[in-house]
C-alpha cells in the first residue's frame, strides 16, 4: 500500500507515523522548508481536561496513550505526562471545579480537587492567591518548535518514505485504481506525478488549490491567537496551569450546570475571548496564551492589552513578577463547526481532507491520523 499525504504539520505527521508503521510506504509533501504554521505555534498541550464529554474527549483520551507511546520512541519532542492545575480565584469557579471532579470518573479522568494550600504543595511554582486547583493529571506536555519538524526529520529518513519539501499540490485525481497527484515545485517550477492508493489532505488553516475547492462551502472558519513565551521563571512549574477564564472556554468545564452562574467576564476577556493557560518548556520558560479572534480579515498586529492582561494574570497565578517575555507570535487554525471533533470528507474515491481540529490539533493529531488509516484499511 503506498499513500500520499499532503501538509506536514502535527497532522500529516501522524499520519505519516501510522501508515509507516502500517508497513506503508508514504510520501509527504510540504510546502514550506519545514513546519511552521499552527503546529509550531501552539502550548504543546496534549489537553483532556477542557474536551467535551463524548466523542471528543474519547479521541483526545486515546490520543493521550498514543502520544506517551510516540514520546517513547522520539524523545526530541519532549512528551511529558506533567498534568494540569486549572486555578480558581474565586467561589463561583470553586463550584465548577467542585462540579467536574463529581464527573470525572464517568469521564475517565485521574482527577483531584487541590486546596489553597495544596496547588503550591503540588506545583511549588504556583505560590499566587488562588483558593483551589483541579489537578487532571492525564494531561501531558511535548514542546511544540521541536515535535513536528523532528518528526519530519524522522518520516524523512525512514526507508519507506519520501518528503517532497517546498512543494505544492496542482492536481488531485481519485478513482477505484488508486489516485493520481501533480506536484510542483516551489524552487524550480518543475512537476511530478505521484501515484498511490490513497491521499491524505492535511491543509491546515491555509488550504490552496483543490483543498481550497474542497472547503469552498463546509462549515469551517479560522481563529486567530496571540501567544508568547518567557525566559525561565525562578521556579520551574511542574505542571501546565489555567486561570478560571478557562471554564467559561472549553466546553468540558463551560458546558457544566455551575458554569452558568460564573460572574460575568471583564470586557477586554469577554472582547477577545481570553484564558490564561500556560505550558511549561524544558528549559524552563512559559508559554502563555491567549486569545480567540474570528472575525476575518485579522488584523495584522499583535494587542498590547492582551499580553498586558495575561501577564498580570502569569504574575497572580505566579505570586511574583512575571519572568521577561523572549518571543510573542499569533497563529491561526482551522475550526469545524459542523457535528463531530473535526472534518473528514471523501470527495473522489481515495481522496481523503482533513481539517477543522480547531485549537486541539496537538492534542488528538495521533488519534484522528489512527482513525483514518482504518478507514484506508
Amino acid at each position: 500500500m503506498q499513500l500520499i499525504i499532503v501538509g506536514a504539520g502535527v497532522l500529516g505527521v501522524h499520519h505519516a507515523l501510522a501508515a509507516l508503521d502500517a508497513g506503508w510506504k508514504v510520501h509527504v509533501v510540504e510546502r514550506d522548508p519545514r513546519p511552521r504554521s499552527a503546529s509550531v505555534r501552539n502550548f504543546g498541550l496534549v489537553w483532556c481536561s477542557g474536551r467535551r464529554p463524548g466523542p471528543e474527549l474519547e479521541l483526545a483520551l486515546d490520543a493521550r496513550d498514543r502520544w506517551e507511546q510516540v514520546g517513547r520512541r522520539f524523545p526530541e519532542i519532549g512528551f511529558r505526562p506533567a498534568g494540569s492545575i486549572t486555578l480558581a480565584r474565586r467561589v463561583d469557579e470553586v463550584d465548577v471545579l467542585e462540579e467536574f471532579r463529581e464527573h470525572a470518573a464517568e469521564r475517565r479522568l485521574d482527577v483531584e480537587l487541590l486546596t489553597a494550600a495544596g496547588v503550591p504543595s503540588h506545583n511549588p511554582a504556583l505560590a499566587g492567591d488562588a483558593l483551589a486547583g483541579l489537578l487532571v493529571r492525564d494531561d501531558a506536555v511535548v514542546e511544540p518548535r521541536r515535535t513536528a519538524p523532528s518528526l519530519l526529520d524522522r518520516i524523512e529518513a525512514h526507508p519507506s518514505a519520501c518528503v517532497h519539501r517546498r512543494a505544492e499540490t496542482v492536481e488531485v485525481e481519485g478513482g477505484t485504481a488508486g489516485v493520481q497527484v501533480t506536484v510542483r515545485s516551489l524552487v524550480d517550477g518543475t512537476t511530478e506525478l505521484l501515484r498511490a492508493d490513497a491521499v491524505v489532505l492535511c491543509p491546515g488553516a491555509q488550504p490552496s488549490g483543490i483543498a481550497a475547492q474542497l472547503l469552498a462551502d463546509q462549515p469551517v472558519d479560522r481563529c486567530q491567537l496571540q501567544m508568547f513565551e518567557t525566559n525561565a521563571v525562578a521556579i520551574a512549574s511542574r505542571t501546565a496551569f489555567a486561570d478560571g477564564d478557562s471554564l467559561r472556554y472549553y466546553p468540558g468545564f463551560a458546558e457544566l450546570p455551575s458554569a452558568r452562574d460564573l460572574a460575568p467576564a471583564e470586557p477586554l476577556v469577554d472582547a477577545e475571548r481570553l484564558q490564561l493557560l500556560v505550558a511549561p518548556r524544558q528549559d524552563g520558560g512559559l508559554t502563555v496564551g491567549d486569545s480567540h479572534r474570528y472575525d476575518e480579515p485579522f488584523p495584522f498586529d499583535l494587542d498590547e492589552r492582551i499580553t498586558d492582561h495575561l501577564l498580570e494574570r502569569l504574575g497572580r497565578a505566579l505570586g511574583r513578577r512575571s519572568p521577561r517575555i523572549r518571543r510573542r507570535w499569533s497563529g491561526v487554525y482551522a475550526r469545524y463547526l459542523g457535528d463531530g471533533p473535526y472534518l473528514h470528507l471523501t470527495p473522489q474515491q481515495g481522496v481523503h481532507l482533513i481539517t477543522g481540529v480547531a485549537g486541539m490539533g496537538m492534542t488528538v493529531s495521533p488519534a484522528v491520523a489512527a482513525r483514518t488509516l482504518e478507514v484506508l484499511g
